[in-house]
């Protein structure tokens, strides 16, 4: 048990452990390096490494008595194609725990029939910007439009509730912006989070999101996902299922 005291509020709750970076999750970073520059991303400057399959089966054997689910993510450590190929191979290996799988990778045009067909579970791919000129100057060689297509695909298949996706908070965006990219989301059927900016790489100098922005977009995110029918209290892997970084409806008060 534990105590926050905010303004001379006592708040009474229960620290969660995290088992692997988050609560009842091992959510595994597949490979530490990538190959894209976005600006907002420290990666493409840590000689990071990648994982090899019977390492990350080890991990979640180490920690399989403790997780309701996997969560797997990576960067692109030299094409797109054959991190693919890679994460699939790492989740197939993963089946046997029979756990629910979430995965989030940068999307080829068949990556979603390909998790799908494995048995993953949830999908996320992330637009990270609000607007597509956002996402053309902070993600240089990646496509607006690969991503969305890739998310269209995947409510198809996953079902409504099931895929989500990222949206960066701080990017530069108008908060109609962000307001039009929620609906624009949901409509399809797809869970956006809102990530604010963590100042970092060529964006280390931009401030991070004042508080009474969050809240305000908080408002419209719970109010646009509960006329579209979606929960993201229901999801069962990664950042929704986890609430570690970012206020998620349904799960936040």
């Amino acid at each position: 048990m534990a105590d926050l005291f905010i303004d001379n509020e006592r708040v009474s709750g229960r620290l969660e452990p995290a088992v692997l970076h988050c609560p009842r999750q091992a959510y595994i970073t597949v490979s530490g390096a990538c190959i894209f520059r976005c600006r907002y991303c420290p990666v493409p400057g840590i000689p990071g490494r990648r994982k090899e399959v019977e390492e990350i089966v080890r991990m979640v054997e180490s920690v399989a008595d403790r997780i309701d689910a996997i969560a797997i993510t990576s960067g692109v450590a030299s094409s797109i194609e054959e991190e693919e190929k890679y994460v699939l191979d790492v989740v197939a290996a993963l089946l046997p725990f029979g756990l629910p799988i979430g995965v989030s990778i940068y999307p080829g045009p068949k990556t979603p029939a390909r998790l799908h067909a494995l048995g993953v579970a949830e999908v996320k791919f992330n637009i990270e910007a609000a607007t597509p000129a956002l996402f053309c100057e902070m993600c240089p060689g990646l496509s607006w439009e690969a991503v969305w297509e890739a998310l269209r695909q995947s409510v198809v298949l996953f079902g409504r509730g099931r895929v989500f996706s990222n949206v960066i908070v701080g990017l530069g965006e108008t908060d109609a912006d962000l307001d039009r990219v929620i609906e624009d989301l949901a409509g399809i059927g797809v869970i956006p989070i809102l990530r604010p900016l963590t100042p970092a790489a060529s964006l280390a100098d931009r401030p991070r999101p004042a508080g009474d922005r969050l809240l305000r977009l908080y408002e419209v995110h719970e109010r646009v996902l509960r006329q579209a029918g979606l929960d993201p209290g229901r999801a069962l892997t990664m950042c929704s299922a986890c609430t570690g970084c970012d206020l998620v409806p349904g799960r936040d008060a």
